[in-house]
């Protein structure tokens, strides 16, 4: 379930104004194993516990957006694409000239 749901995820982070492109929210070995052991990975890591959702994404965004703004925009666009109760951590890891 969570796996699909992170793919389903990235096709929306993508769509997300000033949002350049989608990074490994998990470390290069991690995201390797996970390819090797489950075929199509997704960047967005998202995982659960008692009180929800716990979804990690890692964004590089556009020179002319601020990037807080993108940022919550994308927080928004995830929240709103899953149901129920969510953690969401959006990491800005490069700002780029598109």
């Amino acid at each position: 379930m969570s796996s699909q749901l992170a793919l389903k995820l990235d096709a929306v982070v993508r769509q997300v104004p000033g949002v350049v492109t989608l990074f490994a929210a998990s470390p290069a070995l991690v995201q390797s194993v996970r390819a090797l052991t489950a075929g199509e990975t997704s960047l967005i890591e998202v995982g659960s516990d008692d009180s929800g959702l716990m979804i990690t994404v890692s964004v590089g965004v556009d020179a002319d957006a601020q990037a807080p703004v993108t940022a919550r925009l994308v927080s928004d666009a995830v929240r709103a694409a899953v149901d129920g109760p969510a953690e969401i951590h959006v990491r800005v890891s490069r700002v780029t000239s598109a």
